[in-house]
C-alpha cells in the first residue's frame, strides 16, 4: 500500500503549566475511545444489528437500492493515522481512522458499484449492486496525505468539497478550538472555567445553556454553539484559555490539523478527483443574507476554476456546510450555476430529482468499528444500506 511521508505530531501531547503551580505539569490527551467499557447504547445497536441482519433486513435493503438505480452518497470528513488517533480534535463524527478507510474500501470495491463523480449522470445503467460515491467535506490535509494514497491503490475517484478562503490554513475551525478548551478544563478539573465560556455567550443572545449542554456530550454543545458566528467563538475560548493559564502557548497542533493548498488540490485534480465548493469561508448559509449567500456560493467556484482548474472550467458541485440549506438557498445555488448540491441529510438519491439537495451517508468510526476498534461489516451494511433505505423509502 502507497505510504505518505511522516510527519512529527505535537497537538495533544504539548506540556502545559498550571496556573495554580508552576511546578505542576498535565499532559494534553484528547481520548477518542471509551475506556470506561461498552455503553449500553451501543450494545442495543449491536443487537439491533445483528437482529436485522438475522431476518435478512441488511441484505433486502442493499438490494433494494440496486433495484432502485438508486446512489448512497459517502461524506466523510478526515481520515486519521490510527496511532495519531488521541490527538486529533476533531468531533468524533467526523474521524474516521486509517485502518478503518482501508477497510471501507475494501468492502466497497467488493460489494458496491463504485462510481466516478464524472459519472454521477449516468447511474442508471442496470446493476446487481448499489451504486456508491465517494465525498469528502473541508478539504482536510489528510485527505490528500493519507485517503488519497488508498483512492489510488483501489482505483477510486472522489469528489473533495473544500473551504476556498482557507486553502493551507491550520487550525480554520472553531469546533477543535472549543473540544480542546473542554478537554483542558476536565483534565485541570475546571468544570467552573467551562460553565462560564458557556454562559458567556448568555449575555449576548439571551439563550442561557441548560444544564444539560453544559455537562451534555460533545455534539449538543457544538449544536448549541452554531447559533453563533465563529469570530465569537474564538473570541470567547481565547477569554477562557487565558483564565486558564496566561502562560499559556497557543495551539500547536497535530500534523494534519490544516486544510490542503491549492497545489496539494491541483495534484489531486491531475489523478482524476472532483474538487468543489464547500463555500468560501463555510457559514450556515441559511443564517446569512441573500447577497452574502451568493458571494459564497459564486467566489468559490471562481477560486476554483481559476486556482485548481485553471479557467477550463470545474464541474458545479456544492456541498452545503453543515447540510443547512432550505429552499431560498437551493434557488441561489441554481443561480450561481450549480448543478448538483449536497446534504448532510442521510438518505438514498433517486438520481432523478432535486438534485441540489442530494442525501448523504456520514461515515466514521461509530460507522464501521466494533468498541474495540475492529471492522464490522454488519455494521457497515446497516449504515451504508439499511439506515439510508430506511430514511428513503418508509
Amino acid at each position: 500500500m502507497p505510504r505518505r511521508s511522516q510527519q512529527s505530531s505535537s497537538l495533544c501531547g504539548a506540556n502545559v503549566t498550571s496556573p495554580g503551580d508552576q511546578n505542576v505539569r498535565y499532559h494534553v490527551h484528547i481520548e477518542r475511545s471509551n475506556n470506561n467499557g461498552t455503553s449500553l447504547r451501543t450494545v442495543l445497536r449491536q443487537i439491533r444489528i445483528q437482529t436485522l441482519d438475522a431476518c435478512g433486513q441488511l441484505q433486502a435493503a442493499r438490494s433494494n437500492i440496486a433495484r432502485k438505480h438508486g446512489v448512497i452518497v459517502l461524506m466523510l470528513h478526515r481520515i486519521i493515522p490510527d496511532g495519531q488517533m488521541h490527538q486529533c480534535r476533531s468531533p468524533r463524527g467526523m474521524v474516521l481512522r486509517e485502518s478503518g478507510f482501508r477497510a471501507l474500501l475494501q468492502y466497497l470495491r467488493a460489494e458496491t458499484d463504485i462510481i466516478a463523480p464524472t459519472d454521477l449522470s449516468h447511474t442508471r445503467v442496470r446493476s446487481e449492486r448499489p451504486q456508491v460515491l465517494v465525498t469528502f467535506d473541508d478539504g482536510w490535509a489528510d485527505n490528500y496525505e493519507v485517503a488519497a494514497p488508498y483512492l489510488a491503490a483501489f482505483n477510486i475517484k472522489a469528489c473533495f468539497f473544500v473551504v476556498t478562503a482557507y486553502a493551507g490554513c491550520s487550525h480554520p475551525f472553531w469546533p477543535e478550538h472549543v473540544l480542546w478548551l473542554r478537554g483542558l478544563t476536565q483534565q485541570t478539573h475546571r468544570s467552573d472555567l467551562w460553565k462560564s465560556f458557556l454562559e458567556s455567550f448568555h449575555a449576548r443572545s439571551n439563550n442561557r445553556p441548560r444544564p444539560e449542554i453544559v455537562s451534555g456530550s460533545e455534539e449538543r454543545v457544538l449544536s448549541w454553539l452554531k447559533q453563533f458566528s465563529a469570530a465569537e467563538i474564538l473570541e470567547r475560548v481565547d477569554e477562557a484559555l487565558f483564565r486558564l493559564d496566561p502562560t499559556l502557548d497557543r495551539i500547536a497542533s497535530d500534523p494534519y490539523e490544516r486544510l490542503m493548498t491549492w497545489e496539494e488540490m491541483r495534484s489531486l485534480a491531475k489523478q482524476g478527483h472532483m474538487l468543489a465548493s464547500h463555500t468560501c469561508t463555510h457559514p450556515l448559509l441559511t443564517h446569512l443574507g441573500g447577497r452574502a449567500v451568493a458571494e459564497e456560493l459564486r467566489n468559490s467556484w471562481l477560486a476554483l476554476n481559476t486556482k485548481v482548474w485553471q479557467g477550463t472550467g470545474s464541474s458545479a458541485w456544492i456541498s452545503y456546510p453543515n447540510g443547512d440549506v432550505d429552499s431560498s438557498v437551493q434557488a441561489a445555488a441554481q443561480k450561481a450555476g450549480y448543478r448538483y448540491g449536497f446534504t448532510t441529510v442521510p438518505g438514498v438519491w433517486p438520481g432523478r430529482c432535486e438534485s441540489l439537495s442530494i442525501p448523504r451517508v456520514n461515515i466514521w468510526d461509530g460507522s464501521l468499528l466494533s468498541s474495540d476498534g475492529t471492522f464490522n461489516e454488519n455494521s457497515l451494511a446497516h449504515t451504508l444500506f439499511w439506515r439510508p433505505s430506511h430514511a428513503t423509502w418508509h
